[in-house]
């Protein structure tokens, strides 16, 4: 009978609960699949959470991908306009110094480079001293800020 009796507890469930229920061990039984059910459900949930953190840092990635790329083209744009400001600025020299040896005048052009102070043209020869600012696109204004830098 014996035997019998453990075979029924291995194979049949509802025997199994009916001993337990019998034993009083059916209210742990209930309680113990609703503690599995939960953890099952917590699992599923953090799977979740792991998979949107997932996303999100491949969002993360695909962004500093973005930036770099974006660095890169800055970078190279703030080159280019260095270049230009720079060949502007050598342009305007050149052509300040040839308009001056046509009026008569041998100046050497420059820029000036004081601790406050840049300048992109300036040339001074016996009685006469050249002062400019080189650029793009000039205003009213551009010519108030350099008389105002050279005013004594």
């Amino acid at each position: 009978m014996k035997k019998r009796f453990l075979e029924l507890l291995e194979k049949d469930k509802e025997f199994r609960l009916a001993v337990a229920g019998y034993l009083g061990l059916s209210e742990v039984l209930t309680r113990l699949e609703s503690v599995e059910k939960s953890i099952e459900r917590l699992w599923e949930s953090a799977n979740k959470l792991w998979e949107g953190q997932n996303r999100l840092w491949e969002e993360v990635r695909a962004m500093r991908g973005e930036m770099r790329d974006m660095n890169l083209r800055l970078e190279r744009v703030e080159r280019m306009l260095e270049k230009l400001t720079l060949e502007i600025e050598e342009e305007a020299r050149v052509v300040i110094k040839h308009r001056l040896r046509e009026m008569g005048y041998e100046v050497e052009v420059t820029s000036l480079i004081l601790p406050e102070v840049e300048v992109n043209v300036y040339g001074v020869s016996d009685d006469l001293c050249v002062v400019g600012e080189a650029r793009v696109r000039a205003s009213s204004g551009v010519v108030d800020e350099i008389d105002k830098r050279f005013k004594c």
